[in-house]
């Protein structure tokens, strides 16, 4: 997939302004010690597999910005986006999902 398919039509930020974003999140999420927790506890091999779901009804915002964010993690995970942007969803929906390393994934 793409970084352009998982931008619905009618996107409300530019692919530089997402990676800009994902950018500043990670470095202050991670800083410069990465994630430890899971360097730690998770085997560098372990994969997963895991559906985003809503808890509650809503708009939906920031999926191109999640997609990115586990895209920088592993270019290797596999994002199937089920929603897009703007969408109105009730609780219980599955916005995407995601199947590949446990690392990036946790």
């Amino acid at each position: 997939m793409t970084n352009a398919s998982l931008l619905c039509p009618g996107a409300f930020l530019s692919p530089l302004a997402i990676e800009e974003a994902v950018t500043r999140a990670l470095a202050e999420d991670l800083g410069r010690a990465g994630d430890i927790t899971s360097a730690v506890t998770v085997p560098q091999s372990a994969t997963a597999r895991a559906v985003m779901v809503t808890r509650k009804a809503g708009t939906l915002a920031g999926l191109p910005l999640a997609a990115a964010t586990f895209r920088r993690l592993d270019p290797a995970v596999e994002i199937l986006a089920q929603t897009c942007d703007g969408d109105s969803v009730p609780a219980g929906t599955a916005l995407m999902t995601l199947s590949g390393s446990a690392r990036a994934i946790l």
